[in-house]
């Protein structure tokens, strides 16, 4: 199950191998998009068009939910009524996969985003936490050192349009922020994988996208599980299981 599918490239992606994919959107124009695009791939795959919170997906349970970009949309009480219901909707040994804005990054952009942190009283904590992803010894345990930063920051009532992109809210999570929501609501971490790594500061990528680009790549190949790569990120991918007595 594919929450906030866009143009159901994932579910499209899964039908081709093999699995029984079903992607949901609440936008109209996005689901035709997905029709479209699995009859260009010859796919049979099912979209719905509405909410994750309104449709009814009774006797219907998954071995993989992801949720894309989603949760950063979602407002602070919506985001721990969204990890229940998919808890409710996940097999014993399923996976729920979130991807979503990483605010770590906001200490290495050097930006904006840098100076919302400093006016928050925020980047401190977000300094120590980005430190504690180069302690090789730690990262071999596990993910239990981030209950250290198991809190929940402050955000901004609003935020600066990136990537062309100009919404009033667009949450950002630490990995120990998200490790404390998914905590609560019944859920271990199993992975944390860096994305969308940026090796130049924004205004050199600017001026140089092709040599981002090469490095980046190169990063993303060579690193795809190296956790030290997180406080680089843009994004992060979080893959988590309901605990076993949840």
């Amino acid at each position: 199950l594919d929450v906030g599918c866009g143009s159901g490239q994932l579910v499209i992606e899964a039908c081709g191998n093999s699995y029984a994919a079903t992607g949901i959107d609440y936008a109209k124009e996005m689901i035709q998009h997905c029709l479209e695009n699995a009859t260009s791939a010859g796919v049979d795959a099912d979209f719905q068009l509405g909410s994750i919170f309104d449709l009814s997906f009774a006797g219907s349970q998954f071995e993989v939910i992801s949720a894309l970009g989603f949760i950063e949309y979602l407002s602070q009480s919506e985001l721990e009524e969204f990890f229940k219901l998919v808890g409710q909707l996940l097999t014993d040994s399923g996976r729920l996969l979130i991807g979503t804005r990483n605010r770590l990054f906001n200490v290495a952009t050097l930006n904006q985003f840098t100076q919302i942190e400093i006016e928050l009283d925020t980047f401190d904590s977000l300094v120590q936490q980005a430190l504690v992803f180069q302690d090789a010894n730690l990262l071999n345990q596990g993910f239990e050192f981030l209950a250290r930063f198991a809190e929940i920051q402050r955000q901004p009532e609003t935020h600066p349009e990136t990537g062309g992109i100009r919404v009033d809210t667009r949450y950002q999570y630490s990995p120990g922020e998200l490790y404390h929501r998914l905590d609560c609501a019944g859920y271990d971490i199993d992975q944390i994988y860096p994305v969308h790594y940026h090796p130049f500061p924004p205004g050199f990528k600017s001026d140089h996208p092709d040599e981002h680009a090469r490095v980046a790549t190169y990063a993303q190949h060579h690193g795809a599980r190296d956790k030290r790569l997180i406080p680089w990120c843009s994004t992060l991918v979080i893959s988590a299981r309901r605990k076993t007595n949840a």
